[in-house]
């Protein structure tokens, strides 16, 4: 079997075809089982260890506000502890993230966005 077309095109068919969630991280390829995290990776998060505010749960999974570490990624599973919204407490695998960093003021923080175990693979 062979793909023709733009490199982006072409992990989306691998993805279509292999049945995994499939995409490129900074200059990796990378595949992993549909709908679950990569092996190895999982941050615990509560308020202790960089939970910032309240996690706001959706249709999807949760969207969750923490400080920057060097580990939590793309394909990331979240083991979210959260004392003030016991409802978003639960594994949840990274789909889409958004670095915020200042240098003045402001704690350097993420913006990710999860999806909830059982629910497919990675959105578009």
């Amino acid at each position: 079997c062979s793909f023709t077309g733009a490199s982006l095109l072409q992990v989306d068919k691998l993805g279509q075809a292999g049945k995994v969630d499939v995409y490129v991280d900074d200059d990796r390829l990378v595949v992993k089982d549909r709908g679950k995290g990569l092996a190895g990776r999982v941050r615990v998060l509560s308020e202790e260890t960089g939970l910032i505010g309240m996690p706001e749960v959706n249709e999807k999974g949760v969207k969750v506000k923490m400080l920057m570490d060097p580990y939590t990624g793309i394909g990331t599973t979240l083991q979210i502890q959260c004392k003030i919204n016991p409802a978003a407490n639960g594994s949840y695998t990274v789909y889409k993230m958004k670095d915020n960093a200042a240098t003045h003021n402001t704690q350097f923080y993420i913006e990710a966005e999860a999806l909830r175990p059982g629910l497919g693979g990675m959105p578009l």
